[in-house]
Formats: C-alpha cells, sequence, structure tokens
C-alpha cells in the first residue's frame, strides 16, 4: 500500500502514483481535504473511510473508477465537487458522486442533496455521516440499498416515496436521532435490521403493500410504541420486536401465519389482539401478556381495560374501515 505525504492537512500524491491504493488514507485524521490530480484514474476500496476530519474533495475528469467503500465513515464529510468533463461520474453542485451510466449516487454527504436524475441509492451511500440531519428522496428513486444510511444519528426524519420498491437491510440501522418514518406504499418487505437501534422512533406504520417484517427490524428501537401492522404481512420474523421497551399492546393481523421469537426482551408488552393465538407459541412472549381475541363476547369486553378495548377497535378498523361504520357488511 502506498504511503503519502500530509501538509497542512491536504494529501501530496505523487505524479507516478495514478491509483490511489486500497484503505490508503484510513484512519488518517490528519487529512482535512484534498484535490486529486490530474494523473489518477482510480480511487479503490476504502481509500479515504474513517478519516475523521476530512471535509472536501475534488475529482478530476480522469478518474473513472471509484470503489463505494471510499468514503464511507467520514462525519464531517460536507463538499464533494468533480469535474463536468467526468465522463463517468458526476455532481452538478448536490455534494455527492453519482454514477452516470446506472444514476445510482453511491457516495453522499452532510450537506448532500438528491437530484431528481437518481434512480439508485446505493450501498453504505451515506453510512456514518453523522452531520446529516435531514435529507429529501426525490420519487425518481427506486432503490435504497443496505446500510444507506446506517449511522446517520443526526436524521431526523425520513419519507420514501411510493417510487421506491425496494429496501436493502440494515438502511436506517443506528440512526438514533430518527423520530419520524413514512414508508413507501410499494414495498414488499421490510428488510432484516431496517431500524435496529433507532432509539427516537415512536411509532410507525407498516403499508399494507407489506408481506414480510425480516429479522431485527425494529430490534432496540427502545422508544417504539406503537406499530401498525398491515393486513397483508404473512410473516413476522425472529427479534423483531427484541428489546422494544417501550412496546405495551400491538394488533397481529389475520393475515400472518408465522411469527419467530419475535418479542424477547419487551417487559412492558402487555397485550397483544390476535385471533389465532396458537401462533403467539415460541415468539419470546412475557408470561403474563393478556391474549385479546377481537372476536370476544359482550360479557369478556366488560373486563378489557381502555388500552386492550382500543387494541380491539385497531383490529376492526383495520378490516372493516371506521368504527361507526363496523355494523355494515364486510367488503
Amino acid at each position: 500500500m502506498a504511503k503519502f505525504e500530509i501538509k497542512d492537512g491536504i494529501a501530496i500524491i505523487p505524479r507516478w502514483q495514478t491509483i490511489i491504493e486500497v484503505g490508503a488514507f484510513r484512519n488518517c485524521n490528519e487529512l482535512r481535504s484534498i484535490v486529486i490530480p490530474s494523473w489518477v484514474t482510480e480511487i479503490q476500496v476504502q481509500a479515504f473511510s474513517r478519516c475523521q476530519n476530512l471535509t472536501s474533495i475534488e475529482i478530476p475528469s480522469s478518474v473513472t473508477m471509484i470503489d463505494s467503500s471510499a468514503f464511507t465513515d467520514c462525519p464531517r464529510f460536507s463538499h464533494i465537487t468533480i469535474s463536468p468533463d467526468n465522463s463517468a461520474y458526476y455532481s452538478d453542485g448536490c455534494n455527492a458522486i453519482i454514477e452516470r451510466k446506472s444514476e445510482t449516487l453511491f457516495i453522499g454527504c452532510q450537506n448532500s442533496t438528491i437530484p431528481s436524475t437518481v434512480k439508485i441509492i446505493g450501498s453504505r451511500a451515506f453510512r456514518g455521516c453523522t452531520g446529516l440531519d435531514s435529507i429529501s428522496i426525490p420519487d425518481s428513486v427506486e432503490e435504497i440499498k443496505e446500510e444507506a444510511f446506517r449511522g446517520c444519528k443526526g436524521l431526523e426524519k425520513i419519507t420514501i416515496p411510493d417510487s421506491v420498491t425496494k429496501i436493502g437491510k440494515s438502511v436506517f440501522s443506528g440512526c438514533t436521532g430518527l423520530t419520524r418514518v413514512i414508508l413507501s406504499n410499494k414495498i414488499k418487505e421490510i428488510p432484516e435490521m431496517l431500524f435496529n437501534g433507532c432509539t427516537g422512533i415512536e411509532g410507525i406504520g407498516i403499508p399494507n403493500s407489506v408481506k414480510k417484517i425480516g429479522n431485527e427490524a425494529f430490534r432496540n428501537c427502545t422508544s417504539l410504541h406503537y406499530v401498525g401492522i398491515g393486513k397483508s404481512v404473512k410473516e413476522i420474523g425472529d427479534d423483531v420486536f427484541q428489546n422494544c421497551t417501550s412496546l405495551s399492546g400491538i394488533v397481529i393481523p389475520d393475515s400472518v401465519k408465522k411469527i419467530g421469537a419475535a418479542f424477547y426482551e419487551c417487559p412492558n408488552l402487555r397485550s397483544v389482539c390476535i385471533k389465532d393465538a396458537k401462533i403467539l407459541d415460541n415468539t419470546g412472549l412475557n408470561s403474563g401478556v393478556k391474549i385479546i381475541n377481537p372476536l370476544a363476547s359482550e360479557e369478556e369486553r366488560m373486563a378489557w381495560n381502555k388500552e386492550e378495548m382500543d387494541l380491539a377497535i385497531e383490529h376492526t378498523r383495520l378490516y372493516l374501515g371506521p368504527i361507526e361504520d363496523s355494523d355494515t357488511d364486510d367488503e
């Protein structure tokens, strides 16, 4: 691996060095900014990853290969400039690196905006960007790949437009500042570890398009007290709600046929509303959890507290529409 000189926070790259090799500046906290010279053609795996004080980079037209992990976990990264003559990548003032051929934004920073040309937000595009507090995803985006926003602790809210049909695992894992989430109505799955460790989320609605909630999707979401599960979900995986210490009640739709060990370490979960209680076996529920049958008799309902009654009403609304219309025929 080549060793480069750093002077006054700026990297000095000699003329004979046409490739910035694997891990060349990794963990280099002295580095603050870099202007890539015109003789460089490649920036390889993790070349600048974990550079805690790196703020800016300028990339010339000569660079035609940049690995997607080249700038991961650079929390102060804020300015990206690419020569307009570069045939492989562009930035156009959006403070991001976008591959022209695929329209994939695969490297972003805390000041990035996502232009309406982008179709894919790439793997680990914003990972570790703790200074990112907001981002608008345009409806041109069709896919968000794994770990795209992982560890963006300053991110407070996110709206995923309905143009997005696929989301990778761990996209928002460790986003501890995230409090408000609106999901696309076109996704089929909540992938594993999607919101793992998002300690600020208090409530979330899962769209009716979703058929599966993957393992550990909401693990360690300690503020989560409300989850609205869409009526098309068929499977809830292992550890989905593990250590969701604020979760007190939940409605399981009739569509659900399989639940893994989803509820371990949920000490305050008191009520589960479900028709078929058999599928709750071996799911990690505390022994004191009360099972609410939405088809219970009037006599049984008289013994319910307000929270338990609210869960039954939510189940009714899920399948019959507003409660005031519940005496009409099922649609």
